[in-house]
């Protein structure tokens, strides 16, 4: 009997540690998604004194120097978009609609990362969006798509 009497407690505790992971793991998921939930709201303040910048040409002396690292990073995509659209129209005018990537004039889908080739538009503004389905530029307030409804990557 004292065999069984190890083997049970053997699964007792093999039983609390079990319980400790499975609680552990879920208090870590509420600390990711605690985490998360402040990413969002940072991300949410920082979008407000930008647009604020962006609004009024100025802003308070700590967030000018921030506002205008983003202006550059603006203009830098700006040219990349510019630079997409004239490699897209000399391979053929198609571009990802995922990743931006020129596609073969052949293809339906992006040899990269598998997104639908769309035909290249015109470089969106700094700050929008460009809808991950047909690959057209929303303004960077909308949830979805102007043209299609499909949903736009951000939130």
């Amino acid at each position: 009997m004292a065999i069984l009497d190890k083997i049970n407690d053997f699964a007792k505790n093999v039983g609390g540690m079990t319980g400790n992971v499975i609680e552990t793991s879920k208090l870590n998921s509420k600390i990711s998604a605690e985490q998360n939930e402040i990413n969002s709201l940072l991300k949410k303040i920082g979008e407000f004194y930008y647009n604020k910048y962006v609004e009024k040409g100025n802003a308070d002396k700590g967030i000018t120097e921030f506002c205008e690292k983003i202006d550059g990073h603006n203009k830098a995509i700006a040219g990349a978009k510019a630079e997409i659209a004239r490699v897209t129209k000399a391979a053929g005018g198609l571009v990802c609609s995922a990743c931006g990537r020129p596609g073969a004039a052949d293809k339906k889908f992006c040899g990269e990362c598998g997104g639908k080739l769309v035909t290249a538009a015109a470089p969106a503004a700094a700050g929008s969006l460009v809808c991950p389905a047909c690959g057209k530029p929303n303004a960077n307030d909308r949830k979805f798509c102007a043209e299609c409804g499909g949903k736009l990557k951000g939130d």
